[in-house]
């Protein structure tokens, strides 16, 4: 394992309180921002000084939030901070305010709660917490002034519902109720499995003990999906199955691991050398399974926890974020038959044409000056690559020279990012390549005012680019908010907490500041039906939820457990709130054999909205189109094309909109269904696209050729 050093950056300033004193000893900490995430920025924190100073040292360069906490002061919001490489940077101060402290107890049907974990309720970096005690009673330190809402950790809260805080409170009694629970064995053929991970869809987990059995407290009523992977000696998991859980009582669910199946063997090269350190996917698309591995010094692999009853599709790929795989060799097996769950292959040989090729270049600024430590990444356009697995990356030199190394052969897009939140893309770089200019762009900022909001609420910037999710969040202090280091270009701007919400679209120059208004109107009610697009037969079981619909994107949301009030009914019909305005309506199916079905609806404070929706059925193995529409926009976009691929050769380009796919409008169909048609064509077939360019129209006919690896 390698480890790559940066020069370290250091965030230091002061503490102090209201009327501008320094507070002496109080936690400072620094949390990187969500943007950071692909570059693995860790935490950092410290103590403050009898003055208030402080100091975080040992720092990777980039953006931070900044929060500082003593038993009675807290942040009023947490503190945006660029920690640049090699220079000093500026003095922060962060401001505390008096907190208060609650004293209660906690009681369910009148008797006391041991264990009940307080808490107040929403996102805070520094927030404190503290458990009931035997009797029921509670300390809770920190507490922010205003309405507040507690929380119970697993226990339900329904009195009260929100506390005035102006200073301490005490003798406040919280009644719970119980939530749900799950509860089981977990078994391998009968057999007890320990140590195995028992997964929900909505994040609460467990590990089985050393007889199999497991218990997870504290889920929400209603439908939920749980899946089970099995540790250590024992390879096997469980696919995701829906389990109903029960207000105030613990569920037994018990779980057989059935996907134990195996392949085993070794990659190689055209020569017949085994070839280590290299990623091995399987991928059974019709199944939604799959099986990894990465080869040892030896060559060898082993792929398990595997379903079988399907034909897996075979990949290599230098590294598991790698997008793009080696070129199999003629007569290495491009799909490999595993029958069952209990299936071991063996002595499976895997040839390769082993090439690993670099793409290297220079970073500038707008000036045409090297920029240092930038961490520039290749992004493949193809498949291939285990999701959410580290992009191939490197950090420029001194000098700004980079060079990314371990790819296979093939088109990459870069993308670089510097500590400040400048950032730059360059499309279709062949490997190889030697003399790459990325240019970076100051960052720009916004700066916000909210209003018709109940609470503060969670503000969030989002800019898509061809190949990436940037989501930015903004720091927000009371009726305002602001969002520092934005790459130029067009942002949804998004303010929301439970069903308030309000976005736009925000335009954002180099160097400048974007000023905007967040104003939330309410919810309103959308009603229609959800049918298979080519049967138009109704589609039930699909979970329907509403969203903004902003700049053509939808707004935030979080696809949530299917319950009978947003899922769609043997009819096909469902019935949801929604935002007043124009509303991103989405129904996700339950696995993976349909399309996410949506579209854009204008809802009105009073009667319901309608919409009619279509989802597309998934006919695997997915053939490869050579194109890629933008995910979650409408219209329907054309995003990357690829440069070897059919689409390029049939004259398809980035930006071209996708009206028509064989002659049927694609009115109705969010990107993810255009692009499952697409897939669904079979090599040897022709996929014919109207679209417009520019304003005018134009029939582009791609013969598809092959599946996708």
């Amino acid at each position: 394992h390698d480890f790559e050093l940066v020069p370290e950056a250091v965030l230091a300033g002061t503490v102090v309180d209201e009327r501008g004193a320094g507070v002496p000893f109080a936690q400072v900490i620094a949390v990187p921002q969500a943007i950071e995430q692909p570059h693995f920025l860790g935490d950092g924190h410290t103590t403050a000084d009898a003055q208030g100073k402080f100091r975080i040292e040992n720092l990777a360069p980039g953006r931070f939030m900044l929060a500082a906490s003593t038993p009675d002061h807290g942040a009023a919001s947490a503190k945006p901070a660029v920690a640049a490489p090699g220079a000093a940077n500026a003095e922060i101060t962060i401001v505390l305010a008096k907190r208060a402290t609650i004293r209660g107890k906690v009681v369910m049907a009148g008797k006391p709660v041991e264990g009940a974990r307080m808490s107040i309720a929403g996102p805070d970096l520094v927030k404190r917490s503290a458990f009931s005690q035997a009797d029921g009673s509670f300390v809770l330190e920190g507490v922010p002034f205003g309405t507040q809402q507690l929380d119970a950790g697993t226990y339900e809260v329904e009195k009260p519902q929100s506390v005035d805080v102006k200073g301490d409170l005490d003798g406040v009694t919280v009644e719970v109720e119980e939530m749900a629970g799950l509860h089981g064995t977990i078994t391998r053929k009968g057999n007890p499995v320990p140590d195995a991970v028992v997964q929900t869809s909505i994040g609460p987990s467990a590990r089985s003990d050393k007889d199999g059995k497991y218990e997870i407290d504290g889920l929400p009523v209603g439908a939920i999906q749980v899946s089970v992977q099995g540790t250590g000696a024992i390879a096997a998991f469980a696919p995701f199955q829906k389990v109903t859980t029960v207000a105030g009582r613990s569920t037994q669910y018990d779980v057989e691991l059935t996907g134990a199946a195996e392949v085993r063997g070794t990659v190689v090269d055209t020569a017949g050398n085994p070839v280590p350190n290299v990623y091995v996917f399987l991928n059974e698309p019709k199944l939604g399974d799959l099986g990894e591995s990465m080869t040892d010094a030896n060559g060898a692999f082993r792929c398990t926890s595997m379903l079988g009853g399907g034909s897996y599709r075979v990949a290599v790929t230098p590294s598991p974020g790698a997008r793009v795989p080696f070129k199999l060799a003629p007569g290495s097996p491009t799909e490999i038959a595993v029958a069952d769950g209990d299936t071991i292959l063996n002595n499976i040989t895997l040839s390769i044409v082993h090439e690993r090729v670099s793409i290297a270049g220079r970073v500038i600024d707008e000036g045409g000056n090297p920029v240092a430590d930038v961490h520039v990444e290749a992004i493949g356009s193809r498949g291939g690559a285990f999701p959410g697995a580290m992009l191939p990356s490197i950090r420029a030199d001194a000098q700004g020279n980079f060079e990314i190394g371990n790819l296979a052969k093939g088109v990459y897009l870069l993308h670089a990012r510097a500590g400040d939140g400048s950032e730059a893309e360059v499309h279709d770089i062949a490997t190889g390549t030697r003399d790459v200019v990325v240019k970076l762009v100051r960052p720009g900022s916004i700066e916000g005012t909210l209003a018709g909001f109940a609470r503060e609420p969670r503000v969030r910037a989002r800019s898509m680019t061809g190949a990436m999710n940037l989501q930015n969040e903004a720091v927000v202090d009371g009726a305002t908010f602001s969002i520092t280091g934005l790459a130029p270009g067009k942002y949804i701007v998004e303010a929301s907490i439970g069903e308030e919400s309000a976005g736009q679209t925000v335009d954002i120059k180099p160097g400048a500041i974007a000023r905007v208004k967040l104003e939330s109107k309410g919810r309103g009610t959308v009603e229609g039906t959800l049918v298979d697009f080519t049967t138009r037969q109704p589609l039930p079981g699909f979970s329907c939820i509403a969203a903004l619909s902003v700049g053509g994107a939808a707004g935030n949301f979080q696809p949530g457990a299917a319950t009978p009030a947003n899922t769609t009914d043997a009819k096909g019909m469902f019935k949801i709130p929604a935002p007043i305005g124009k509303a991103r309506v989405m129904c996700f199916p339950s696995d993976s054999s349909y399309s996410v079905a949506g579209g854009d609806v204008e809802v009105a404070a009073t009667g319901a909205a309608r919409i009619d929706l279509k989802a597309v059925k998934a006919e695997p193995p997915p053939s490869d189109p050579g194109f890629r529409i933008r995910g979650l926009i409408l219209p329907l976009v054309i995003a990357l094309v690829d440069p070897a691929g059919p689409a390029k050769a049939a004259g398809l380009a980035p930006g071209d909109k996708v009206v028509t796919i064989d002659g049927v409008s694609t009115a109705g169909l969010l990107p993810s269904g255009a692009m499952m048609l697409a897939f669904n064509k079979r090599p040897g077939s022709t996929l014919t696209l109207g679209i417009e360019r520019s304003g005018a129209p134009l029939t582009i006919k791609i013969a598809i050729e092959k599946t996708l690896q």
